[in-house]
């Protein structure tokens, strides 16, 4: 049997079974029925007594009953309690396992924002190279066309004369 506790024992809707639970105890002193008792085990057999040893131990198997029911109760609000606790720490490893997808993705994105910046930074200076040459080329085409006219001129007058 478990004890009750001390709070719930000294409450007067539980003394009652403290009493019984004390007089089928042995060597507990003052109680009907303990071998510590002042009277000893031969005077407790008088008939009124007997009467309340009997209710007494009757009651002990009532406060038994009530033990176990309470004791079921709790080993059953312990299950409970337990599966809740693994239902937590399961969605907590869901969630921690989450998280650290999310972090490995958050770094493969910034690998490639660093990837894509230096290619953007090749390209701009690529394009920057062409547009140099675009405008140095055009410069040289511009001085072609311009001597081409001139020696197209040239060739008039000379026809010419």
């Amino acid at each position: 049997l478990r004890c009750l506790p001390l709070s719930r024992i000294q409450s007067s809707k539980h003394r009652p079974w403290l009493e019984c639970l004390m007089a089928s105890s042995p060597g507990v002193a003052g109680y009907p029925g303990s071998r510590r008792s002042s009277k000893s085990i031969g005077s407790v057999a008088s008939s009124g007594e007997k009467g309340r040893l009997s209710k007494l131990k009757t009651c002990v198997c009532a406060a038994s009953a009530q033990l176990g029911r309470e004791k079921s109760r709790l080993l059953k609000l312990e299950q409970k309690y337990v599966q809740r606790a693994n239902r937590v720490l399961e969605r907590e490893e869901v969630v921690d396992d989450l998280d650290s997808e999310a972090m490995r993705k958050e770094e493969e994105l910034v690998e490639r924002r660093e990837h894509f910046m230096l290619q953007e930074l090749h390209v701009s200076q690529e394009l920057e190279a062409l547009q140099q040459s675009t405008r140095e080329a055009q410069q040289l085409q511009a001085v072609l066309a311009e001597r081409h006219h001139e020696v197209l001129r040239q060739e008039r007058q000379q026809m010419r004369q």
